[in-house]
């Protein structure tokens, strides 16, 4: 006879709390909860197959999976709060630079110039493209958490970060600088079509 055409009424005690915190965790195989719990696995069986223990398991996993929906998310919100973060110390760098060596030098007013001393001892002026690079790559990153960037494979979707930089301000070694840097970065699917160079 199947367990809904039988006429009793469930009631739980020790042992089915024990087994249906057990069956939830989903480790502990079924075999070794019957031989626990001292019941026949058909015992087991009969058990996780009255409504009464299916509802309520339904319902700690469901509980479960929205416990653990909600930690992502908050995971989710402190690494892109992080990031954040780490883009604002870069953009105060950027704006540092900006103010100290503007006019200075052509280009460095930007913040993306900045002062460098050369083997030889001397001073030159260099494009920052380590510190472009870092905040590229933090923008990918925020990017990719927020789900506006995705793989190559997958379909792209653009993020537009823009950078204002007076190109006139730059020397031709910065300006040859960053046309390698544009090149590298179209060449590697990073700049959307049409936004690389030549």
């Amino acid at each position: 006879m199947a367990v809904a055409e039988q006429n009793w009424t469930w009631e739980w005690d020790e042992a089915r709390l024990e087994a249906l915190d057990l069956i939830a965790e989903g480790r502990t195989p079924h075999e070794v909860i019957a031989d626990r719990l001292q019941i026949s696995r058909t015992t087991l069986w009969t058990w996780r197959t009255t409504p009464d223990f299916r509802a309520r398991l339904q319902a700690i996993l469901r509980e479960a999976a929205d416990s653990l929906a909600e930690t992502r998310i908050a995971h989710k919100v402190l690494r892109v709060k992080d990031m954040q973060e780490r883009m604002a110390a870069l953009n105060h760098i950027v704006e540092e630079r900006a103010a100290q060596y503007g006019g200075m030098h052509p280009g460095a007013g930007t913040g993306y110039v900045a002062p460098v001393v050369t083997a030889a001892g001397r001073q030159a002026w260099r494009v920052d493209t380590g510190l472009m690079a870092e905040m590229r790559a933090l923008e990918q990153a925020v990017a990719k958490e927020l789900g506006q960037l995705v793989e190559r494979n997958q379909s792209v979707h653009e993020v537009n970060v823009a950078h204002t930089v007076d190109l006139t301000q730059l020397s031709d070694e910065d300006l040859i600088e960053l046309e390698r840097i544009t090149r590298a970065a179209s060449a590697n699917h990073i700049l959307p079509p049409g936004r690389g160079s030549g």
